[in-house]
C-alpha cells in the first residue's frame, strides 16, 4: 500500500519542478499548468508500472502496448488538424469543422491500429461490439 502513495509523492515533486521551470524559466503561463499535470500522470504511471514489474516480474511488451498506438495517435492528430482546418477554411464553421475532425480522428485511429497490429482479430472481437467490428475489418482487407 506504500508503494502508490511514495510513487504520487515522487510525481508530486516532479510536477512541481516542472512547473516551476516552466512557469518561471521558460513563462508559458497557464500552458505550464496543463503540461505539467500532464507530466504528473506520466511519471504516476511510469513509476507505478515499474512497481508492477518488479513486484510481479512482469515485463510490459513495449512496442505494441506504447510505441504503435503513440505513431497512431499522432498521424491521427494530423489528420484531425487537416481536416478542422481545412473544413474552417472553407466553411469558417468551427462546429461542422470539429464535428469533421472527430469524426475522421476516430475513423483514421481505428484503421491504424488495425493496420499496425496493435490490436488483433481476438482481442477486436473481446471488446463490445467486437465481432461486429472483426466482421466489418475483413471485409474492407484492414486484419
Amino acid at each position: 500500500m506504500q508503494t502508490p502513495l511514495k510513487n504520487a509523492v515522487i510525481s508530486l515533486v516532479l510536477h512541481i519542478i516542472v512547473l516551476c521551470v516552466m512557469l518561471f524559466g521558460f513563462k508559458m503561463g497557464i500552458y505550464s499548468v496543463v503540461y505539467s499535470n500532464i507530466l504528473f500522470a506520466l511519471f504516476m504511471c511510469i513509476l507505478n508500472g515499474m512497481a508492477i514489474s518488479r513486484y510481479l516480474n512482469y515485463r510490459q511488451e513495449m512496442k505494441k502496448t506504447f510505441i504503435l498506438p503513440t505513431i497512431a495517435s499522432g498521424i491521427m492528430g494530423g489528420a484531425a488538424y487537416g481536416v478542422y482546418q481545412l473544413v474552417h477554411m472553407t466553411l469558417k464553421s468551427n462546429t461542422i469543422g470539429v464535428l469533421l475532425a472527430i469524426a475522421v480522428a476516430v475513423i483514421v485511429y481505428g484503421i491504424l491500429l488495425l493496420k499496425l497490429r496493435c490490436v488483433d482479430e481476438v482481442e477486436l472481437s473481446g471488446m463490445p461490439g467486437g465481432t461486429k467490428l472483426v466482421r466489418i475489418a475483413q471485409k474492407c482487407h484492414l486484419m
